[in-house]
C-alpha cells in the first residue's frame, strides 16, 4: 500500500497550499461485495474444495491521510478458492476497495505470492508480495520467512500451536491453530499479528483474527494505516 499512501500524501500537500478541489475530487468509498459476483469455474462439495465460502465478519481499516478515512467491513465477507494456472488460489473479498489473494504454489498449500489491494479516495493500489522460500500455512516447526514487496520486506514468524476443535454451523471441526507475526522494514515499517485456524490438508481458513499497523513516509509526514478484523466461517460447504 506504499504507493497509494505516497500519492495521498502528495494530494494532501496540494490541499495545504490551497487546492481545495482535491477534497471533492478524491472522495472515499467503501462498497460491499455482491455475493452474486463471485463464482468459480468448477466448485466442489467437500470442505476445502474450490468454491465460495462465507464468513461472519467484524473489523475495519483506517488511514490518517488527508482528513482521515475508515472502512468498516460488512457483516459478511467471502473467501473464494479456485484452481489457478498452476496452483490453488484463495482470495478474501472484504470490500470492492479491499481484497487479498494468495497463490498456494508450494507443498501443502504454502504461499508463494500475495496480491494486496487497497483503494482510498478513489486511488487504487495493487501490491505484489513474493515469498522465497514459500510461507507455510501449517509448519512442522516454527519458521521465519522473509517476503518482499517493492522496497519493503515483511519478515514472518509462523508457529503451529496444535489441533483445536471449533464449531461451525453446529458441527465440530478439527483445525490447526497457527500464529503468524510479522515485522515490516524498508520503505514502510510496522507489525502484524494473525491467529489462524486452518482445516488440515487444505488452504481453507476456518477462523482468523488479524491486527496490522503500518507507517509510510510522505511529503506531509508519516501516514498511518491500521487494520483489525475477525472472520468465522459460517458453513463448511462451498457454493459455486
Amino acid at each position: 500500500m506504499r504507493r497509494v499512501l505516497i500519492v495521498i500524501g502528495a494530494v494532501g500537500l496540494l490541499m495545504v497550499v490551497g487546492l481545495v478541489v482535491y477534497a471533492l475530487a478524491f472522495r472515499d468509498t467503501a462498497t460491499p461485495v455482491d455475493r452474486a459476483d463471485l463464482t468459480v469455474a468448477a466448485s466442489g462439495s467437500a470442505p476445502g474444495d474450490p468454491g465460495v465460502y462465507v464468513y461472519e465478519t467484524t473489523g475495519y481499516e483506517t488511514i490518517d491521510a488527508l482528513s482521515g478515512a475508515r472502512h468498516d467491513y460488512p457483516a459478511e465477507t467471502f473467501l473464494t478458492i479456485s484452481s489457478g494456472p498452476c496452483c490453488p488460489v484463495s482470495r478474501w473479498d472484504a470490500l470492492g476497495e479491499r481484497w487479498i489473494s494468495w497463490d498456494h504454489c508450494a507443498s501443502f498449500g504454502a504461499i508463494t505470492g500475495t496480491l494486496n489491494f487497497h483503494e482510498w479516495f478513489g486511488i487504487p493500489d495493487l501490491e505484489e508480495e513474493t515469498c522465497s522460500p514459500p510461507l507455510p500455512l501449517v509448519p512442522a516447526a516454527e519458521v521465519v520467512i522473509a517476503c518482499v514487496t517493492d522496497d519493503t520486506t515483511e519478515t514472518y514468524t509462523v508457529t503451529s500451536l496444535g489441533e483445536v476443535i471449533m464449531m461451525v454451523s453446529g458441527a465440530s471441526v478439527i483445525t490447526e491453530h497457527v500464529r503468524v507475526t510479522s515485522r515490516l522494514t524498508g520503505g514502510s515499517t510496522g507489525t502484524s499479528t494473525a491467529e489462524l485456524w486452518v482445516l488440515p490438508g487444505s488452504v481453507l481458513v476456518v477462523s482468523t483474527t488479524v491486527e496490522r499497523h503500518t507507517v509510510t513516509p510522505s511529503r506531509v509526514g508519516d501516514v498511518h494505516y491500521d487494520e483489525e478484523y475477525t472472520l468465522r466461517l459460517m458453513s463448511m460447504e462451498p457454493s459455486p
